[in-house]
């Protein structure tokens, strides 16, 4: 299992730039380089003792000492931005509460649909559909699902890109 004294061994974590630099060069990779590369998903990741580690993982256990217990949530959505105050640990509902916005997502906003000639909002809490309204407007049903995100205590960033 690795360990903070090993990941400190290794690498060098910023906190400020979300980087993690070799302390130790590996094969073709020299002391000073950048210790990660990014998946097929977009997230971060390096390899120690012949395993590979997720770098958001890898920052909270160079940061406190343990891995996380739960998810990390990156605040901003973004998945390679491992800075440390981008980071929050988070059960799956409380992760879920900060999904940014489909790409491919044809809706105006979020949880707003047009169906059978009104405006229906919508929002998902503890993984069940919960129905906000049906609007004569898409401004009134958008305005009416961002209310319930703030009622619920969904992140701030939720629905965003």
């Amino acid at each position: 299992m690795l360990t903070q004294q090993r990941l400190k061994e290794l690498f060098k974590y910023d906190a400020d730039t979300g980087f993690f630099e070799r302390l130790v060069a590996r094969g073709p990779a020299p002391a000073g380089a950048i210790a990660s590369r990014k998946n097929s998903d977009g997230y971060c990741r390096a390899s120690i003792d012949g395993r590979e580690y997720l770098c958001h993982r890898l920052a909270f256990l160079y940061m406190t000492g343990s891995m996380p217990d739960e998810e990390v949530d990156h605040i901003n959505h973004v998945r390679d931005d491992n800075r440390w105050i981008n980071l929050r640990q988070a059960s799956r509902s409380e992760n879920c509460t900060n999904k940014g916005r489909y790409r491919n997502s044809g809706r105006p906003a979020p949880g707003v649909a047009f169906r059978g000639g009104s405006w229906i909002a919508t929002i998902w809490k503890d993984g069940q559909p919960v129905h906000i309204g049906s609007f004569k407007t898409m401004s009134d049903a958008v305005s009416a699902r961002h209310r319930a995100q703030q009622e619920m205590g969904f992140h701030t960033n939720h629905g965003r890109k």
